[in-house]
């Protein structure tokens, strides 16, 4: 069993290699790659993907992607890791995870895990947690032929007649849409963040611990981990990991005052009918804007779902019940390696939405 360590270079040379794609199951894709060793934040030496192979064969790879905490700690945000099926319960799994806390000099951490992961993590005796914050998700609209096959499969057969159903509903229940408010505060669309959007970004990033600047943004934007296009496409079934969906879009928001002046810009992620909000930075007085904004975006784009973490959002629209069928409230959680939590309080840690990896799908 033989261990590999890819950097930045390292890690371009291999994607680009011939035999890269002639690989059954794929460690990364390579748009995902791109996106790794194009980070800001990455150096030469920083390890972003471990692989582990016998006698030639892939069995097992782990991601990490460095990240700055509180402008001062550097560490390392796992982003993905899988063990062939034919190699579990031999420790693999253990055994990247020390290396890669190794590599990071001892801190690394992972949120937005799938539920009942978190004991692959926690029985290593080496990570802490989890800890947890407090969003909010609202349905705007049905959307049975998701939600029903993702909590329970014996739903998948009745694809058809569950997306009918949808239909039928949001029929009747889009009528309470047609008095709708005007989007009020006028407000943007770009690709490129310009100097007074980058001076605006980066005078608040550091109000959040992992402190995103305008350079962050622009690469998240730029360099997402989905793709546009057919589910069924070859890639999803080599890959373990989002690659390719039916609709994925990003957007910069921005809303400015009546000099020009941007007084909120937020990063958008719009897949599949569902809304998030990776990072949002505005003024205090232009929640409200906001808000709004956002209300006439989800009902012209005819969202089925959004998810708000940012504190402020949460709780503008706990407090002001929208157009939604239902909302309720949900967490993330994250753990922590243990020689994170000797220099970082995490209890103080104030996340944005898209920290980490969370931003890029």
């Amino acid at each position: 069993m033989e261990f590999k360590f890819l950097n930045k270079s390292d890690l371009k040379e291999y994607v680009e290699s011939k035999d890269f794609d002639g690989l059954p199951i794929l460690p990364i894709t390579v748009h995902r790659a791109r996106s790794h060793w194009s980070n800001p934040k990455v150096g030469e030496t920083h390890t972003l993907l471990i692989l582990v192979e016998e006698s030639a064969e892939l069995i097992g790879y782990l991601g990490a992607m460095p990240v700055r905490v509180n402008d001062k700690i550097d560490a390392g945000w796992l982003t993905c890791m899988w063990v062939s099926p034919k190699a579990r319960g031999r420790g693999i799994a253990g055994e990247m995870l020390a290396k890669m806390n190794e590599a990071y000099k001892g801190k690394v951490l992972l949120g937005d895990f799938v539920p009942g992961t978190e004991r692959v993590y926690l029985k290593t005796d080496s990570f802490t947690g989890p800890i947890a914050t407090r969003g909010l998700r609202i349905y705007w609209r049905s959307d049975a032929e998701t939600i029903l096959p993702a909590r329970d499969p014996k739903w998948k057969p009745y694809a058809d007649f569950l997306k009918i159903s949808d239909n039928v509903v949001n029929s009747i229940s889009d009528l309470r849409f047609i008095f709708k408010r005007s989007p009020g505060p006028k407000f943007s669309f770009t690709e490129k963040l310009n100097a007074a959007d980058q001076e605006f970004i980066n005078a608040r990033a550091n109000g959040y611990s992992f402190g995103r600047d305008a350079e962050d943004l622009q690469w998240m934007f730029d360099f997402p981990w989905v793709l546009s296009g057919n589910p069924n496409d070859p890639l999803n079934s080599r890959y373990h990991f989002s690659a390719i969906d039916r609709d994925f879009k990003n957007y910069f928001l921005k809303l400015e005052d009546e000099s020009g002046k941007p007084k909120a810009i937020l990063l958008l992620i719009h897949r599949n009918d569902h809304l998030k909000i990776p990072h949002a930075y505005f003024e205090e007085n232009a929640l409200v804007d906001v808000a709004q904004i956002l209300t006439h975006l989800i009902i012209e784009w005819k969202i089925n779902t959004s998810t708000f973490f940012h504190p402020r959002l949460v709780q503008y629209f706990q407090a002001n019940r929208s157009k939604g069928l239902y909302q309720k409230q949900i967490t993330r959680s994250y753990i922590f390696s243990k020689g994170f939590t000797e220099e970082v309080n995490v209890e103080e840690l104030i996340f944005q939405d898209g920290d980490g990896d969370v931003g890029f799908t």
